[in-house]
């Protein structure tokens, strides 16, 4: 009810264009146009969950309408604040896909005054920042659904009987009993994907199981030092298109100093047990969140093809 009231969402999406220009701006950045106090870009620069240190949703250019109407119209992540005493009660958002580029998202944010505008942005700034990290989200599926490693994405089927589209990047793998485990092995930004299985779907026992399977295959420099769930709590959220389960946290390795963020999808299976699909990362040398969130655009490919 609370978003019928205060969330309006039209979208208007056009089919793409051979003929349209590649669309510009960095991943995970924004041009906002016309935020002239600031109220929306304050939505769109909060802290990113499950980080071990802060980091905004999203990078911010700003712009007027001048600016974005000469050399902005093309930018991959576009929002415009229109203020239009009359046009509606509330502040409402509308957003149109691939309107002078591909792939491009543009979110109009209409409001009737700054003084709603300061009301109500808080209430929608989840929204908001959900369509576009969906939107690059769907943009590093997209790549990935034509630039995979045949082998890896090959194992995981031979495995678990599902689909899965492994960057190409990931060469280095280990193999053990309902276990994978495929890293890119870089200097710096090392990402990782796990796909393992486990007895349980309950989110409660997710940690012991996780913890269990991570201690006997991730080991560290010696026996005795093996990854682990970091002590802090595990963010979970439930995805409403396909019932499956997303938990956020922080690793570490037990004995050693190292640790990062992962993301794991927990899938149901029909015998009750699941199959948990994981990104995560080791970036000691810097900024962490766009490294997990391209590795974890390929746990959102995983798609059970066979039982």
């Amino acid at each position: 009810m609370l978003w019928a009231v205060t969330l309006c969402l039209f979208c208007g999406c056009k089919g793409d264009n051979p003929l349209q220009p590649k669309s510009g701006g960095r991943p995970y950045e924004v041009l906002l146009v016309d935020d002239d106090q600031g109220v929306v870009r304050s939505q769109l620069t909060v802290d990113m969950v499950g980080l071990p240190q802060p980091e905004p949703w999203f990078d911010v250019v700003l712009t007027d309408s001048a600016g974005y109407q000469s050399n902005g119209k093309t930018m991959r992540n576009v929002v415009k604040v229109d203020v239009s005493p009359g046009a509606v009660e509330r502040t409402v958002l509308r957003y149109e896909r691939n309107v002078f580029a591909a792939p491009q998202i543009i979110v109009h944010v209409v409001t009737p005054s700054l003084q709603a505008l300061h009301n109500e942005m808080p209430q929608l700034g989840g929204r908001l920042r959900t369509l576009l990290n969906n939107a690059e989200r769907s943009r590093e599926m997209a790549f990935l659904s034509s630039h995979h490693a045949m082998e890896p994405t090959a194992e995981v089927e031979r495995l678990f009987g599902a689909q899965m589209w492994i960057p190409v990047e990931m060469k280095a793998s280990m193999k053990a009993d309902n276990f994978l485990w495929l890293s890119n092995d870089a200097a710096e930004g090392m990402c990782n994907l796990c796909v393992y299985r486990i007895p349980s779907a309950d989110t409660a026992r997710f940690v012991a199981a996780r913890d269990s399977m991570m201690e006997k295959n991730i080991k560290g420099e010696t026996d005795v030092m093996h990854m682990t769930t970091a002590h802090i709590p595990v963010r979970w959220q439930r995805q409403s298109d396909d019932s499956t389960w997303v938990a956020r946290g922080l690793w570490e390795m037990k004995g050693d100093a190292m640790g990062g963020p992962f993301v794991a999808r927990l899938m149901p299976q029909n015998d009750g047990s699941a199959i948990v699909a994981e990104a995560f990362v080791y970036a000691p040398e810097g900024k962490k969140r766009n490294f997990l969130r391209r590795t974890e655009a390929s746990i959102f490919t995983f798609k059970k093809v066979k039982e």
